[in-house]
This record gives C-alpha cells, sequence and structure tokens, in this order.
C-alpha cells in the first residue's frame, strides 16, 4: 500500500464548531450544522483541522453535569455515554452514506470529483499531485476509478482487458469500511478475466470463465480502481484500458451491445444542519441497508436502548435521551480526529506514517476501524504482504 505522508494528511473532517449556546435550541442548532460539517467536508485536510475551535455548542443541561459533579436526568447522561460508543461503531456507515450519495447524485465540484451512476464506474483523467486532497493521500502515479457496487439482487461481473506488465488492481471494499478482496496483477494475474462481486446471501451458478470473488459482507460495495501511469506521455495508453474496465450485471453479462441504464436512487442522508438528530437517522437507514454480523447483537441491543439500530426511530426517544445524542455527535468526530492525530496508529519512519496491525481489516476494533481506517482516507489498502 501507498504510505502515509505525516506532511501531507490523507483526509480529516472540518466540523468549525461554535461556541456552546445558552439554551437547547440554540445548542441544537448550532450542534447541526457541525455535526453537518462533519460528515459533509471530506476533502478538508487534518492540519485544517488541528486549527479549529472544539468548543462544543451543548445546552446548558449537557454541560452541567461537568461543571457540577451532579445529574439531573440519568437517562441524558447514558445516552451520551453510549451514544459515543454508537458513534463510533457507525461512524463508516455514516460516512459511507453520505460519500455514495454525494458521488453518484451531485455534480462534481472539480475535476477530480468522483460522480457516478450505481454500478457504474468514474475514471480519473489526469495525475494528482500534492495539491489534491479530496479524500485520500492520492498516488501520483496512478489513475484512479471508483464506483459504488449494489450487489441486492444479483452479482455484477468485473471485466479487465490484458493489462500485460502494467502495474493495476481494484480493491474491494465493504461498507463498513473493511477490505474483502482483490482483483488485480498480484491476486488474480495480468490476463483478461470476468470477475464476480458476490453480495451476502446469494446462491447459484455463474458463466463459465467468470472467477468468483470473495462474497461481500455487506450488499453496498465501493471498488476502488488504481492504474500505474508512466508519466504524462503514458495517459491515452492507461485511458484506453480504462475504457474497458467494466461492471455488468449477471442477467445481462454475456449480451452482446448490452447497456446498464443509469441510476442515481441512493439514500438521502438527513442533512444534520436542519435536523440535528440527522446523524442519527442516516446511521439507522444505513445499518437497516447492510445486515450486521450475528456477533454484533449483543452490542445492538445496548444501542438500541438509546434507539440506535437497524430501521429504529430516534424520534421516538424521551427528550433527555435525543439530548445525549445530540452531545454525542458533536463530540465523536473530534475525538476520533484525535485519536488520529496522535499518531499511534503508525510507525513514523524518515517522515513517512506506516500503518500498523491489521489496517485494512479492522473488523471488531471500532475505534480504529472508524478512525484509523475510515476517518483517514476513505478506504485504505492492505498491506503489501497481504494485498496487490
Amino acid at each position: 500500500m501507498a504510505s502515509t505522508n505525516s506532511n501531507h494528511p490523507g483526509r480529516g473532517l472540518r466540523h468549525g464548531l461554535a461556541a456552546a449556546a445558552a439554551g437547547i435550541g440554540q445548542a441544537a442548532a448550532a450542534t447541526g450544522k457541525a455535526t453537518a460539517a462533519a460528515v459533509r467536508h471530506p476533502g478538508d485536510t487534518i492540519d485544517r483541522a488541528r486549527k479549529v475551535t472544539r468548543a462544543l455548542p451543548v445546552a446548558w443541561h449537557s454541560v452541567k453535569p461537568t461543571l457540577t459533579g451532579r445529574v439531573d436526568d440519568w437517562r441524558r447522561e447514558y445516552a451520551y455515554t453510549l451514544g459515543q460508543q454508537a458513534f463510533v461503531y457507525g461512524f463508516p456507515y455514516l460516512y459511507n452514506a453520505e460519500l455514495r450519495h454525494r458521488w453518484v447524485t451531485q455534480r462534481p465540484e472539480t475535476e477530480t470529483t468522483p460522480y457516478m451512476a450505481v454500478n457504474h464506474f468514474w475514471h480519473a483523467r489526469g495525475l494528482w499531485d500534492v495539491s489534491d486532497r479530496a479524500g485520500v493521500s492520492p498516488n501520483i502515479d496512478t489513475l484512479y476509478s471508483w464506483a459504488w457496487a449494489d450487489l441486492r439482487e444479483e452479482p455484477l461481473i468485473l471485466s479487465h482487458p490484458d493489462m500485460g506488465a502494467r502495474y493495476f488492481t481494484f480493491e474491494l471494499v465493504a461498507f463498513t469500511s473493511d477490505n474483502y478482496d482483490y482483483v488485480g496483477m498480484r491476486a488474480t494475474g495480468s490476463q483478461a478475466g470476468d470477475f464476480a462481486l458476490i453480495g451476502p446471501g446469494w446462491s447459484g451458478d455463474l458463466p463459465e470463465g467468470v472467477r468468483r470473488t470473495a462474497t461481500a459482507p455487506t450488499p453496498w460495495v465501493l471498488i476502488v480502481g488504481r492504474t500505474l501511469v508512466e508519466g504524462e506521455e503514458d495517459l491515452p495508453a492507461v485511458h484506453a484500458l480504462q475504457q474497458q474496465y467494466r461492471l455488468t450485471p449477471l442477467h445481462l453479462f454475456g449480451e452482446e451491445g448490452a447497456t446498464l441504464p443509469e441510476r442515481r436512487d441512493v439514500p438521502v442522508p438527513v442533512d444534520p444542519a436542519e435536523d440535528p438528530l440527522g446523524p442519527w437517522k442516516t446511521l439507522n437507514a444505513a445499518l437497516a441497508e447492510n445486515p450486521l454480523p450475528t456477533h454484533h447483537d449483543v452490542l445492538l441491543r445496548q444501542f438500541a436502548e438509546i434507539g440506535i439500530g437497524p430501521g429504529l426511530d430516534v424520534e421516538a426517544q424521551p427528550e433527555p435521551v435525543k439530548e445525549g445524542l445530540i452531545r454525542a455527535a458533536a463530540t465523536a468526530v473530534p475525538m476520533l480526529e484525535q485519536q488520529l492525530l496522535s499518531g499511534q496508529w503508525a510507525e513514523l519512519v524518515n517522515g513517512w506514517r506506516y500503518p500498523q496491525g491489521e489496517v485494512g481489516h479492522y473488523g471488531d476494533d471500532f475505534l480504529r476501524r472508524a478512525a484509523e481506517q475510515s476517518l483517514v482516507g476513505i478506504a485504505v489498502n492492505d498491506p503489501r504482504k497481504r494485498s496487490t
């Protein structure tokens, strides 16, 4: 994987939090705006995050326990503490829901911003440099290809031409931000091939010659393609290869001239600037959309006590619980940023940070999954010993 330069951080979440409001209405509005900035602007750098104010926009009910040591309503404090854990657990779902909606439905801000329909590739046309910080620490000798794949109904066939001696890879990333498989030079070889991306619960036969990849743990998958470029003069050759990358639903595979209609009907995240409970509503919808591992049941039963979980209605919670959740959403992102900025996640060698351990596969290590894997750059490549 490409290492991350400490002077060129991949991605931070801008959250310019305002000063504490005097009343709960003002606090909710300020918190909503802060949380909106946190989930809607992944391109802002960690350097910026270091400089912004971290004063918390919370009401008297939220700060009073800290100032006096007294708790007026145990439900508020319990919702706050448990809500922080739920936010850490759900951050990749929340962030990917926002990212998917923006990339699929919103016209691009720049030519380096992905914009594509579901099950269609977007391809970068030019090489990035150190000024490009749209969510990752980009390779400067690579053209990226991105796609959001919906595997709920049937497999999607990923096809590429013969790549010769050129390095390339397609990283397959679950909605949790964990990688679950690769297609590419090291993993599957350079010859032209067709590879089935299979969602959870699907069973059936594949066409002859189509190779099966590992079953995805979530029905929505992010595909991160990388193709090596040997300088500016090599760009036309890479563009020609990119145009031969294909994503084909199983029922259309093998049909001559088959085209996939553009589809942009993805769930719309609830804007926290309009609704301070928006992150929780978005999270509940994303958790319902992507079935969770059964061994997380005991944790999800705890979150359900404060209205957090697949398909739950956070609005049905008592006001003190909702106040605690608003506060939790405002404080959780700065906490994740501080964990990332601490540098504990990587070994510093000659100014470069090298991630340690199971990066790309943090799984049940929810804090590291949120901060070091999702927050740091949307999707993180496996270490070379495990990846393509």
